[in-house]
């Protein structure tokens, strides 16, 4: 089990590969990360780059739909959108299905547990 808190932001909540601009600078950032995610044995990480923090989770089942949360790469990734600063890495989509984005005004504690992520304001992703 792990835990961290999400401080005051928007944080999208889905495939973060969807955030990513299809271009050689969006490409080289998200090897990046997916070297980082799949090289290690933990089905949980925090991940930083930069001022950004990106907390993943590989699910249990792989692609799927999981609590309204889509994801075509088995990853279901946690990102304040506020930190996405550079638009030629990232694209916030807008009005889509398939992914989350949750106004954070207080912390709120995000805890990790066998193949869920489970937030204190309630919601859950359950893989």
């Amino acid at each position: 089990m792990k835990s961290y808190i999400l401080t005051s932001g928007k944080y999208f909540i889905g495939d973060i590969s969807r955030l990513i601009n299809i271009n050689k600078k969006g490409t080289k950032f998200i090897e990046s990360i997916w070297d980082e995610l799949y090289d290690s044995n933990e089905m949980f990480l925090k991940i930083s780059r930069k001022n950004m923090t990106f907390y993943l989770m590989k699910t249990r089942e792989g692609d799927g739909i999981y609590n309204g949360i889509g994801t075509d790469t088995g990853v279901i990734g946690v990102v304040d959108t506020n930190k996405l600063k550079d638009t030629s890495i990232f694209n916030i989509p807008t009005n889509e299905a398939g992914y989350m984005i949750i106004e954070v005004i207080e912390s709120i504690e995000l805890l990790y547990n066998d193949g869920g992520l489970y937030f204190s304001n309630g919601f859950v992703v359950e893989t």
